[in-house]
């Protein structure tokens, strides 16, 4: 594909989620478009986008400004493509630096939560100018057994080829969380309430990941909401997980029983 120069100023996107919800996937799907930057996650304190912030708030820098210098900044912008290539050489992968004249869409993806605890709700109001891609999960029960299988095995995504073992799943921290599952679902919704739906794209978890076919389709039609000519893009990572739970869960009975007469249990057949 050939690349597009662009005179103006990139327009600006933000893939609003929650953990365990396919927004790595996607983040990095868009990355390899070469018209696109999406610097993925920033308001939380385990990123350098952070540290960076941490250092600028003391003098009275907030979120809102230190966010659209990030969209804005073509020194911020080359600082972190310059991480990026970095990183690409560490891990031995191909390196995809991109001129900034090149791009049409510089974006950000996090959580809902985070959102929150920024005090940045507002930041994505009806005078925003911001393409709000809101990508949630809508079985948080097979939410939380992701996290669950992520925690046991130590790693964040299964490549096709390896075998997934059953995993244990412990009643009351399972309870406890889908709680605040529930709760983070709601605090999504609530954010995108406001976001004018010429720039609002809502993409359900179960829909995207159902077929290798529903993937490419809900690819081209990010691509179309941000302004850029589609391209097939591929990925080895899968889903960490099953649909056949009862060989999935090492203790599925024991959890049905726990589940059953609760408003979670409608999940189980999802």
């Amino acid at each position: 594909m050939k690349k597009t120069s662009y005179i103006a100023a990139p327009n600006r996107h933000f893939i609003l989620t929650s953990g365990r919800s396919g927004s790595n996937y996607l983040a990095n799907t868009l990355n390899k478009h070469p018209n696109i930057v999406n610097y993925g996650e920033v308001l939380g304190e385990w990123t350098l986008p952070y540290k960076l912030y941490s250092c600028m708030s003391p003098f009275g820098v907030k979120w809102g400004s230190f966010l659209n210098a990030l969209y804005q900044s073509t020194s911020l912008y080359y600082v972190a493509q310059f991480i990026s290539v970095i990183s690409h050489l560490r891990r031995g992968e191909k390196i995809g630096f991109k001129n900034y004249s090149d791009i049409a869409s510089i974006g950000i993806k996090d959580f809902a939560f985070l959102v929150r605890k920024r005090n940045l709700s507002s930041f994505f109001g009806p005078s925003a100018n911001i393409k709000i891609i809101y990508l949630y999960r809508q079985n948080i029960f097979k939410r939380y057994l992701s996290l669950v299988r992520m925690q046991q095995s130590g790693k964040v995504k299964t490549e096709s080829t390896e075998t997934v073992s059953p995993i244990y799943v412990d009643p009351k921290h399972m309870l406890i969380e889908l709680a605040l599952y529930e709760k983070e679902l709601q605090l999504q919704k609530d954010i995108v309430a406001s976001i004018p739906k010429d720039h609002l794209m809502k993409i359900k978890y179960e829909d995207y990941f159902n077929t290798l076919e529903s993937i490419a389709s809900t690819n081209k039609e990010v691509f179309d909401f941000l302004g850029v000519e589609p391209i097939e893009a591929s990925s080895k990572q899968r889903k960490i997980g099953s649909d056949d739970l009862s060989s999935y869960i090492s203790n599925y009975d024991e959890i049905c029983s726990v589940l059953s007469g609760t408003e979670y249990v409608k999940y189980l057949e999802m």
